[in-house]
């Protein structure tokens, strides 16, 4: 006998995300396409990403006012990260992974000090419901965070734990630092 609160939306099955997802340089969103070329790395494992607000209680500090008042609520920013690893990295991917290098005659060269070419916009994709769809996530002006880690042991493939972080920029200061495209064959959710 099937439970009153067995339910699923009728459109469940187009709005699911399957497989694991590539991590890109570039994505089309209108035509949908990766390019083999923009691809960064295998992955291995889960690839995580999370947006989280942060707001402030402008009532906190007023006597008389209850917390978390939805009035007095300030999104403060938001804080956009993707972590993962690649069990493939070439010199661009490890270059990313530094964040704070040059590639220079088949070697990378750590910097002191932060430019602004080390961040660049990234890609999380995958399939989206059983038609061709895709759900697509972009982190603007990403650095990696984590920095260079290296797991290697016998028997086992090597991985490259990543963590990028999404930035704001001062050239669009109200534009939160990622966005989300959702685009599946015949239904929009």
């Amino acid at each position: 006998m099937p439970t009153p609160y067995a339910l699923q939306p009728r459109n469940v099955r187009y709005n699911m995300g399957v497989n694991a997802g590539v991590l890109l340089r570039a994505f089309d969103v209108e035509s949908g396409a990766a390019r083999r070329e923009d691809i960064i790395g295998a992955t291995d494992g889960p690839v995580r990403f999370v947006a989280k607000p942060r707001f402030a209680d402008l009532g906190a500090g007023v006597g008389n006012c209850p917390r978390n008042v939805r009035e007095m609520k300030l999104l403060k920013d938001w804080e956009a990260r993707l972590t993962g690893a690649f069990v493939s990295a070439d010199t661009a991917a490890s270059r990313g992974l530094i964040a704070l290098c040059d590639a220079q005659e088949g070697h990378l060269v750590p910097r002191a000090q932060l430019e602004l070419r080390d961040f660049d916009d990234l890609w999380l994709v995958f399939d989206y419901g059983p038609a061709p769809g895709h759900y697509a996530i972009r982190l603007r002006n990403a650095l990696s965070t984590g920095g260079l880690q290296v797991r290697a042991q016998d028997r086992e493939n090597a991985r490259w734990p990543f963590e990028y972080t999404a930035h704001y920029s001062l050239e669009e200061v109200g534009v939160a630092p990622f966005e989300v495209w959702i685009g599946s064959g015949g239904v929009r959710s």
